[in-house]
């Protein structure tokens, strides 16, 4: 008999309920691991989930118009490192820009999702790579580890063909 997956605990983070149900959909459909979704439609809605319970992922829209202290999903993830959270942090936009890519990844987030392009495989895979992504910088002392190297050389790659 195969071992129990492992469960993972996810902060959606978005002023969109449909988007919010529609991962927590999408997440429990999953073989790898056993998803928990909690939603908070506001910034300052998450930072009072995040103060009572530990989460292994953050997914956070790039525009949080439900009002608090932070307006766009970097806004939320700077909050976060100012208050020594290391929850991993996926942004999610509906815009698929390659300047907010960039930016999110140059500023810590662990990956970049377009809305649109959700599958139970995209999120399943993007969450567990974001947890172990934030595990390997971890035991290199918070340097960005083997994954970001090969992730720029693979953007390189692209970029050169």
């Amino acid at each position: 008999m195969p071992p129990n997956p492992a469960t993972v605990r996810v902060l959606v983070v978005d002023d969109d309920r449909e988007d919010c149900e529609l991962i927590e959909v999408l997440l429990r459909g999953a073989n790898r691991a056993t998803f928990r979704v909690d939603s908070a439609h506001s910034a300052d809605e998450a930072l009072g989930k995040l103060g009572g319970s530990r989460y292994d992922v953050i997914l956070v829209d790039w525009r949080l118009n439900g009002g608090g202290s932070s307006d766009t999903g970097l806004d939320f993830k700077r909050s976060l490192d100012s208050q020594h959270y290391t929850t991993p942090v996926v942004l999610v936009t509906n815009h698929g820009d390659k300047r907010l890519q960039d930016q999110a990844l140059e500023e810590g987030g662990a990956e970049y999702l377009e809305k649109g392009t959700f599958s139970t495989e995209i999120l399943e895979r993007t969450c567990l790579y974001a947890i172990g992504l934030s595990e390997r910088q971890k035991a290199n002392g918070g340097a960005p580890g083997l994954g970001i190297m090969l992730q720029e050389l693979v953007s390189l790659t692209r970029e050169s063909v």
